[in-house]
């Protein structure tokens, strides 16, 4: 994993790599640019963070071993995604209908979207989205966890127990042909 920390003025004396471990690495570098990136807009935004971390890794590959290709390939992935970063987060099958329970993340600069995907074999059932923050993983990152069957129901649980979502499966399948 490769961290590129954008530090500020104050915190120039941090300009250095850390080595995290064998797979971690952390890069700091100084951002001067912030007058002109706080007037870009979302693409343009996320062009700059792009130009970045390449930039990043040009400054390091030399010292350390980088997936520079597979880094590439993601980053291109991610254009073409439309600049959207989509992961599954769990998948869980219900035995009793033999239908598969995703929770899928999709995360845009603008927001982050939970969805509830219902698929048997390699037919999506239903996508439901169940939550919507800021793209910023302190506003949802404990807010999902699992996937419960108990009771004909599915809940999709937290940290700590926190009930995010919580519905009958029959209800969730009303209407789907």
């Amino acid at each position: 994993m490769l961290y590129i920390c954008l530090i500020n003025e104050t915190n120039k004396s941090e300009l250095k790599e850390i080595y995290l471990g064998e797979k971690s690495l952390r890069h700091n570098i100084y951002n001067p640019d912030y007058l002109k990136y706080s007037k870009l807009n979302g693409i343009e935004k996320v062009e700059y963070y792009i130009t970045i971390l390449l930039n990043s890794i040009n400054t390091l590959k030399d010292k350390y071993d980088l997936p520079l290709s597979e880094i590439k390939e993601g980053i291109q992935k991610f254009r073409n995604l439309g600049y959207r970063n989509e992961w599954v987060h769990k998948k869980k099958l219900y035995r009793p209908l033999s239908i598969t329970f995703f929770l899928e993340c999709e995360m845009t600069m603008e927001e982050f979207n939970l969805y509830l995907t219902l698929r048997k074999k390699k037919e999506t059932l239903l996508k439901k989205c169940i939550l919507t923050t800021d793209p910023d993983e302190i506003a949802f990152h404990y807010k999902f966890k699992d996937i419960v069957f108990e009771n004909n129901k599915v809940t999709i649980k937290g940290l700590q127990g926190y009930t995010l979502f919580e519905s009958a499966i029959d209800e969730l399948l009303s209407g789907i042909k």
